[in-house]
């Protein structure tokens, strides 16, 4: 074939494949484990921050902080009696009583000196003092412990408290919440299967729903070793999309990893494009 030879321009370009992905995106999963009971949102719905987007069984919980505070209360109740029996102790250590009981055997033994009463009254007078001196002793050797046992009692209080607010906080947590104002990308449970927690199991937790937000998105796509330098920031680009091929979109160059991945001996570094307008009809 002949044409008439034309001056023009010549594009060098560089070609990445990649997906979509969206400006944020979060994987709900659970803090309590339980039973899914309601779920009020399903994929493609739109949700805001506090929405609340499943409601697990609460009958179990529920029955866990009513056993957990009615242990709370029996160890405030332990700690109440253990309280009260060490400042018995502190007070009986002190001999309150002792000088009534002294004076009343030193008025005894004056009144038998004069022969004023009988040996027996002396008698008892002195066995009240002397009954006086050993409650003081072994008050003084219960104080002690009974200090002990307010400081043990003090501890499963305490450990009673943490147990009820842990069973509290999985009852709240059975209600879960969207963390952010997004589009549900996915919803991974249904009415009736089990969900794990986060805390127990970490990353292995059961995966409830995929949240993102739309409002922006950018193409994360993989440049070969071979064309990443002839990537740079603020490079424009030209996007085509398999669902839309006949759109074409504008983007950036926004972000570029400085680090290459290496996979069947073929390293790729990943290149992040920001879409800025959508072109064509």
């Amino acid at each position: 074939k002949l044409a008439k030879v034309e001056r023009g321009d010549i594009a060098r370009s560089v070609v990445a494949t990649g997906k979509i992905e969206p400006l944020a995106k979060v994987e709900v999963k659970s803090k309590a484990s339980g039973i899914v009971k309601e779920i009020f949102v399903d994929y493609g719905d739109r949700v805001r921050k506090g929405q609340v987007l499943v409601e697990l069984d609460k009958e179990e919980l529920s029955a866990r902080v009513r056993e957990a505070r009615a242990s709370h209360q029996a160890a405030q109740a332990a700690h109440q009696a253990a309280q009260a029996a060490f400042e018995r102790n502190k007070v009986e250590a002190e001999g309150p009583d002792l000088p009534f009981l002294q004076a009343g055997r030193e008025r005894a033994q004056q009144l038998y000196e004069e022969k004023l009463i009988a040996k027996a009254l002396l008698e008892d007078a002195d066995k009240a003092y002397q009954m006086g001196l050993n409650r003081q002793a072994a008050a003084r050797r219960s104080v002690a412990v009974t200090r002990a046992e307010v400081a043990r009692a003090e501890a499963q209080t305490a450990q009673a408290q943490a147990a009820l607010e842990r069973a509290e906080e999985d009852l709240r947590n059975s209600t879960i919440a969207s963390p952010m104002d997004g589009v549900v990308l996915s919803r991974d449970v249904e009415v009736g299967d089990a969900v794990s927690s986060i805390l127990v199991l970490g990353s292995q937790a059961t995966l409830v729903m995929t949240l993102g937000d739309v409002s922006e998105v950018y193409v994360l796509g993989k440049v070969d070793e071979a064309d990443i330098g002839k990537v740079y920031l603020a490079q424009r680009a030209r996007i085509t999309v398999e669902s839309f091929p006949d759109k074409k979109f504008d983007g950036e160059v926004t972000k570029i990893s400085p680090m290459g991945v290496e996979r069947d001996n073929v390293t790729t570094f990943e290149v992040r494009v920001s879409i800025r307008n959508a072109t064509g009809e």
